[in-house]
């Protein structure tokens, strides 16, 4: 199957995030929930002790990246209430993230 690229610098970067988030999802998909919701370190900052909170901080992380985009070029913004239960809703996020993302930039 022929992958489309997306045009110019910014295209590159976008197809770069993509990548990225194809390679954690695929990673997501293969852990158990049980691992999913595991804390693995308490000593450590709350949004790190996870993979169900680390996934979190991405999702949130992104939409406050593409906001302050949105905000410097004057265009309205969203800043929506995330909760990640499962693993399957955690790709989800990342996907509605990552479309929010590329919509920023058209």
């Amino acid at each position: 199957m022929n992958k489309t690229y997306r045009k110019g610098a910014i295209g590159a970067l976008a197809d770069e995030y993509e990548k990225a988030l194809e390679e954690l999802k695929n990673l997501l998909i293969k852990i158990p929930d049980a691992e999913f919701e595991k804390v693995y370190n308490k000593e450590t900052d709350a949004d790190f002790q996870s993979v169900k909170k680390i996934v979190l901080h991405i999702v949130r992380s992104g939409y406050v990246y593409a906001n302050h985009i949105r905000k410097r070029f004057g265009n309205s913004y969203t800043v929506p209430e995330i909760e990640i239960t499962k693993i399957e809703q955690g790709i989800f996020e990342l996907d509605k993230m990552f479309e929010y993302t590329v919509e920023t930039f058209e």
